[in-house]
C-alpha cells in the first residue's frame, strides 16, 4: 500500500494542509513544532482513530495560543487517498454538536460527531473500520508504518508471540536430536512435559535436601546418646552373669534345703544365724545381677545406636545419590532448554539483517526464562541510540513485510537522527527536523534515489 495523498483541515496546529507524495518516498523538512508529528497523527487517526503514539485520548482541534483552549465551530478532518491494488479514498469528519434547548436561544456545546467516507460514498464507523481491517488488521498497520511500535509498543510477550508465529518455533524433538547427550531425555520425562518434569525434579529435590540437612543432626543425636562401655567385654559380662545367676540359684536352694531340712530344730529355738547369713549371700548376688544385667542392657543399647547410625549413613548415602541424579536431570533439563535458546534464536535472528532478539535470561539458580528484547551489535534497544533503533526497526518491518506479504507508508520521525537509513521495500516517509524551515517543506524522490 502506498500514499498518494493527504490533506489535514483544522488538524491539531494545522488549519490546512495537502501532503502530495504520489506513491513517492518523501522528506518534510520543519522546525520544532512546525507540525511534521502532526502529519503522521492525521495518518493513523483517519485509520484507527488513534495518534502515531497509539493514543486514542488526544485532542484533534487546534488549540488557541492566547487561552490555551480548543477553537470550536470548525470542521475538523482528513482526508486520504490509498493505492493499493487500486485507489481508493478515505475521508474522517469530526465535527462539534450544537443544540438550542427549548426556551433558549443560545445553542450548547453537546458533544461530537464523526462522519466516515470511503471514496466519498458516507458509511457508517462499522463499515469505515470493516473496511480499514479488510486491508490489513490494525496491529499489523502499526507493525509495518512506525520503525518504533515493535519494540517500543509491544509488551515482549507479543513480540515473542509474532516472532513465533512468524518463523516457527522449534519441537521438542528437533532440540533431542541435535545433541548426543540429550538422548536420553524422553525416558527421563517418561511421558511427562519439560516443564511439569522441572517441577516433579524441584520439588524432590527440596525435599531431599532437607532430609539430607536432617541426617547428620540425628546422627549426632544418636552418637551422643550412646552409653559408655569402654572396657566392658559382652562375651565376659554375659559369662559372668550365668556365674551369678547360678550362685543365687544354689544359694536359694540352700536356703530352701535349712528351711525344709534338719536345721528345723535350731530355727524353732531362734537360731536363724545360717539363714540370714545365706539371704545376705543372695541379696549381694542380686545387687551384682543387677549391675550386670544394666551393663548387658547398656552393651545391647549401644550395638541398637550403632545399627541405628549406619541406617542412616545408609539412608544418607542413597539419598545422596539420588539427590546427585536429580541434579543430572536438571543439569539436562537446563542443557535442554540451552540447546533449545541457540536454535531458536540462530533460527529467527537469520531472517534479519541487523537486529537481533534475545529470547531467553539466564537466571540465578541456573534456570532460563523467557523473554523478547531487541539488540543490535549486542547493545539492548533501551540502550540503543536513535540511529540504531530506528535501523532495527526498519529491519523489522522489511522482514514481517514479506512474511505479512503487506507493505505500507513508514513513518520516520526524528529522521535527522539517521546519516545511514537502513533500506525498506515500501514507501518512506521522513520527518526530519531542520530548524531554517519555519513552515513545512516537503521533498519527494522516486526510492532510487533514497
Amino acid at each position: 500500500m502506498k500514499l498518494l495523498n493527504l490533506t489535514l483541515k483544522n488538524f491539531k496546529g494545522i488549519k490546512e494542509f495537502t501532503f502530495t507524495p504520489n506513491g513517492n518516498n518523501a522528506d518534510i523538512f520543519g522546525d520544532n513544532a512546525t507540525g511534521k508529528t502532526t502529519i503522521q497523527d492525521a495518518f493513523t487517526w483517519l485509520l484507527f482513530d488513534k495518534d502515531s503514539q497509539d493514543w486514542k485520548a488526544f485532542e484533534i482541534k487546534p488549540i488557541n495560543p492566547e487561552t490555551g483552549e480548543a477553537l470550536h465551530n470548525l470542521e475538523y478532518a482528513v482526508a486520504a487517498t490509498l493505492l493499493t491494488d487500486r485507489a481508493v479514498s478515505l475521508r474522517k469528519v469530526y465535527q462539534e454538536k450544537w443544540t438550542k434547548r427549548r426556551g433558549s436561544s443560545t445553542p450548547q456545546f453537546t458533544g461530537h460527531t464523526t462522519k466516515y467516507f470511503i471514496n466519498d460514498v458516507p458509511t457508517s464507523k462499522k463499515e469505515y473500520q470493516a473496511f480499514i481491517n479488510s486491508i490489513a488488521p490494525e496491529e499489523t498497520f502499526r507493525l509495518l508504518t512506525d520503525p518504533r511500535f515493535f519494540s517500543e509498543h509491544l509488551h515482549w510477550q507479543k513480540r515473542r508471540e509474532i516472532l513465533l508465529e512468524a518463523f516457527g518455533d522449534v519441537s521438542d524433538q528437533e532440540v533431542i536430536d541435535s545433541k548426543k547427550s540429550l538422548k536420553s531425555l524422553p525416558d527421563i520425562l517418561n511421558g511427562r512435559t519439560l516443564e511439569d518434569h522441572r517441577k516433579v525434579v524441584a520439588t524432590r529435590h527440596a525435599t531431599i535436601n532437607k532430609e539430607l540437612d536432617k541426617i547428620p543432626v540425628r546422627i549426632d543425636e544418636v552418637d551422643r546418646s550412646l552409653p559408655d562401655i569402654s572396657g566392658v567385654k559382652k562375651k565376659s559380662l554375659k559369662a559372668a552373669l550365668a556365674m551369678i545367676n547360678e550362685n543365687i540359684q544354689k544359694a536359694q536352694a540352700e536356703k530352701n534345703r535349712i528351711l525344709a531340712g534338719g536345721e528345723i530344730e535350731e530355727l524353732e529355738s531362734g537360731n536363724t544365724a545360717p539363714l540370714e547369713k545365706i539371704d545376705s549371700d543372695i541379696e549381694f548376688l542380686e545387687k551384682a545381677k543387677q549391675g550386670a544385667e544394666t551393663l548387658l542392657n547398656n552393651v545391647k543399647a549401644h550395638a541398637a545406636g550403632q545399627a541405628r547410625i549406619k541406617e542412616l549413613e545408609a539412608e544418607q548415602k542413597r539419598l545422596a545419590a539420588e539427590f546427585e541424579k536429580l541434579e543430572s536431570e536438571l543439569f539436562l533439563i537446563d542443557e535442554f532448554v540451552r540447546a533449545k535458546v541457540a536454535i531458536l534464536e540462530q533460527k529467527i535472528n537469520s531472517q534479519f539483517q541487523i537486529a537481533r532478539f534475545k529470547l531467553f535470561n539466564a537466571q540465578v539458580n541456573g534456570g532460563i526464562e523467557e523473554c523478547c528484547e531487541v539488540t543490535h551489535d549486542g547493545v539492548p534497544y533501551s540502550n540503543m541510540n536513535n540511529a540504531a533503533k530506528i535501523n532495527c526497526g526498519l529491519d523489522i518491518i522489511n522482514t514481517l513485510s514479506k512474511v505479512y506479504d503487506f507493505s505500507a507508508p513508514v513513518f520516520i520521525d526524528n529522521a535527522e537522527a539517521v546519516t545511514d537509513l537502513f533500506p525498506v521495500d515500501t514507501q518512506v516517509i521522513r520527518l526530519i527536523v531542520s530548524e531554517k524551515d519555519k513552515s513545512l517543506r516537503i521533498v519527494t524522490h522516486s526510492p532510487e534515489s533514497t
